[in-house]
């Protein structure tokens, strides 16, 4: 129950951000601004990203949006890593599993 609250606390603040942004530095003069649409974009998609890797949300992620091109892109290389070396952890610990039922069945056998 509480990592449904962290994520719908999470997207609680990314539909606010989001909406924010736009209201307030989006629109100059009636034209959306695309620089900043962007940003918001690959903000959201580093927010999904590091949700889906780790299941719960983090709030340090909260209003990254706010932050330079450069920034989103630091943040978005470090969470690619990270998903990067997980998963191969995650083989890792599988192949390990496989040898082990092996080795077992060899001993039962």
């Amino acid at each position: 129950m509480g990592d449904q609250r962290s994520l719908v606390r999470l997207f609680g603040h990314v539909a606010i951000g989001h909406q924010h942004r736009h209201d307030d530095r989006n629109v100059s003069d009636g034209i959306p601004d695309p620089n900043s649409q962007n940003r918001d974009s690959a903000a959201i998609q580093v927010k999904l990203d590091e949700l889906i890797r780790v299941g719960t949300a983090r709030n340090s992620m909260v209003g990254i949006e706010h932050l330079t091109d450069d920034e989103l892109e630091d943040i978005r290389t470090r969470c690619e890593a990270r998903a990067k070396a997980e998963k191969a952890g995650e083989q890792t610990v599988e192949r390990t599993g496989q040898k082990a039922r092996r080795a077992a069945d060899r001993i039962a056998g």
